[in-house]
């Protein structure tokens, strides 16, 4: 009997888990594979293997080091610069560094995803080199993110001007930088903003700005609460002068 399209891919990406656990398995899994760092690690190999060389496992833990600590510079830095130098004629650049970001978020949240769920439980579960670069590696992609989400705030600022009472042609004339950071940082962490200059933005009826803001909602919930939580319980215990 021929198998079905679900069974051969399950089969395919060596998933053998049934059910709702199976399905979700599969589907996390073929989204893991929208990541710029799979390209990264799958050309790193091609090129090991080229030259002969052992893919050894602690040079791919020190690119994926590197890697993140990499984007949250970058984050830092496409948002200082489309706060100051970026102006309503620069849409093409606009989308092309928010749609990046966006896949940055998405595919951080796919992997914690991964590593909750299903890398690290069940029968091929994966280790992890430790739970506390674990904690650091997640602390630095939600910094990043917090900075990801602050472009998208400033793009849609430059993209409806209409709905500023001020005219202008950089942020920086209406706005501080550091207002689209606490926004970001409050909608992140507290799941609410109502002290910045954004946050009255937000409540103005601008259906992209409460898209962002409910999706920013959405992911700090699922990285803060859920990640940090599973990952903090992993620390071992700590030596007291009591013990």
């Amino acid at each position: 009997m021929k198998k079905s399209l679900y069974s051969r891919l399950k089969e395919r990406l060596n998933i053998t888990e049934n059910g709702i656990v199976g399905f979700w398995d599969l589907v996390t899994k073929v989204l893991s594979y929208v990541s710029l760092l799979v390209i990264v690690l799958a050309i790193k190999k091609r090129w090991n293997v080229y030259k002969g060389k052992e893919d050894r496992i602690d040079s791919i833990y020190s690119l994926v080091e590197i890697w993140v600590i990499a984007h949250v510079f970058l984050a830092i830095l496409i948002s200082a610069i489309t706060f100051y130098c970026f102006t309503p004629d620069n849409l093409i650049l606009l989308y092309v560094l928010s749609t990046y970001g966006s896949i940055r978020v998405f595919e951080i949240i796919i992997k914690q995803i991964r590593v909750i769920m299903f890398d690290t439980i069940g029968e091929k579960a994966v280790e992890l080199k430790s739970a506390r670069r674990s904690i650091i590696l997640l602390l630095h992609n939600v910094v990043e993110m917090i900075f990801w989400f602050s472009v998208s705030l400033m793009l849609v600022c430059l993209l409806e001007v209409n709905m500023l009472d001020e005219s202008f042609i950089h942020l920086s004339e209406v706005f501080y930088w550091s207002d689209f950071i606490k926004c970001s940082t409050l909608q992140f962490t507290t799941f609410g903003d109502n002290y910045t200059a954004i946050s009255g933005l937000i409540g103005n009826q601008n259906l992209l700005l409460i898209n962002i803001t409910f999706w920013e909602i959405l992911v700090g919930f699922i990285i803060i609460v859920i990640s940090l939580a599973r990952f903090f319980s992993l620390l071992p215990p700590v030596k007291t002068l009591n013990s």
